[in-house]
């Protein structure tokens, strides 16, 4: 065993590393912080705003994580952990061979979706599963962002960059919006508030390289990978650059198989906010977003706030419009107060 390396009871090379494994993941399962919120505020563009609405449902668009704004969004924690095992390859807390293990880690996001049909992948046949089936799937991530803060001048600032894009920011029950977290037929939708602290985040991460380093000679590559390669899963949706820490962002996560299952083999009991089981894809500026649109109760919005930039008087005649032309009458609507002239 290695100097550096601190004995312990589980540096026994017949143990069962399947068990360390478990133990080790389980402690670094994270407890996601508590939404104390009651209301959350999503800002979004006026065609965004028109396309929200829906007379029948209340629509959110989820875009693929790794093709929003924040370039490091889903891999900030990748690189906070590159930059710890460079640092500790450098003071020798970890051995060149064990850092050429950790550095080559590859993820392979994995879910296990309820299912009531399993496909066959050699035939179109589909046989039926009980209610409690479960099936390992590799997904895709799409996220719909929204701010704990009601009038936040640098949210408003993403959209009042140009005179075609003033934006809007509606005023949502967490409560009402939370009905459909759950999983479900090859689904899975969750709410999360993003954690800025990169400190913590380093410090919980080196943490988890020392305890696998000390058990390393019990544990085989394949399994210091899928360890390390778990909890960073695990995290990597949870954290964002304290850079954002303004957006003071709560976010729903939809998590998507990435191969949807065909559609001889949905199953009656379709998760009550899917609008579309196709992924559909948009233009942002020059780039192709994937997205899915998500269905959620009209009572979920509760208020409209204007833009700071938008003649009040004329946004509240075309919005009164709007709202009740889609029963949405319950709802207030105000204008920004934030002090932006031009």
């Amino acid at each position: 065993m290695d100097d550096q390396k601190s004995p312990t009871p589980e540096n026994n090379p017949n143990a069962d590393w399947n068990t360390i494994a478990d133990e080790i993941i389980t402690k670094y399962e994270f407890d996601k912080q508590e939404i104390e919120e009651e209301v959350i505020y999503h800002y979004t563009t006026p065609e965004g705003l028109i396309g929200i609405l829906g007379n029948e449902s209340f629509k959110l668009w989820f875009s693929k994580y790794d093709c929003l704004n924040d370039k490091s969004d889903g891999h900030y924690v990748y690189e906070v952990f590159n930059a710890i095992i460079t640092d500790m390859r450098g003071s020798q807390q970890i051995t060149e061979e064990f850092f050429q293990i950790v550095s080559d880690i590859r993820i392979y996001p994995i879910k296990y979706f309820p299912c009531n049909y399993l496909p066959s992948p050699e035939s179109s046949s589909k046989e039926q599963l009980s209610d409690k089936a479960m099936s390992s799937q590799l997904y895709e991530t799409y996220i719909c962002c929204f701010s704990a803060v009601q009038d936040s001048l640098p949210m408003w600032n993403y959209y009042t960059k140009g005179t075609s894009s003033r934006g809007y920011n509606l005023c949502l029950s967490l409560a009402e919006l939370r009905k459909e977290e759950g999983s479900y037929n090859y689904y899975d939708i969750e709410f999360q508030k993003v954690i800025y602290d990169e400190a913590g985040l380093s410090s919980l991460i080196r943490k988890l390289i020392i305890e696998v380093y000390e058990n390393e000679n019990c544990l085989p590559s394949i399994a210091v990978q899928i360890i390390i390669g778990s909890v960073l899963q695990n995290l990597r949706m949870l954290y964002k650059s304290e850079s954002f820490k303004h957006e003071e962002e709560v976010r729903a996560i939809l998590s998507v198989p990435y191969h949807l299952p065909k559609e001889d083999f949905t199953s009656t009991k379709e998760p009550p906010f899917i609008v579309d089981r196709k992924r559909m894809f948009r233009n942002c500026n020059g780039y192709v977003i994937p997205y899915f649109v998500c269905n959620f109760n009209k009572k979920a919005l509760k208020g409209i706030t204007t833009g700071p930039l938008i003649e009040p008087s004329t946004a509240w005649s075309g919005l009164s419009s709007l709202i009740d032309a889609n029963g949405y009458k319950w709802i207030s609507i105000e204008h920004s107060k934030a002090p932006i002239r031009y």
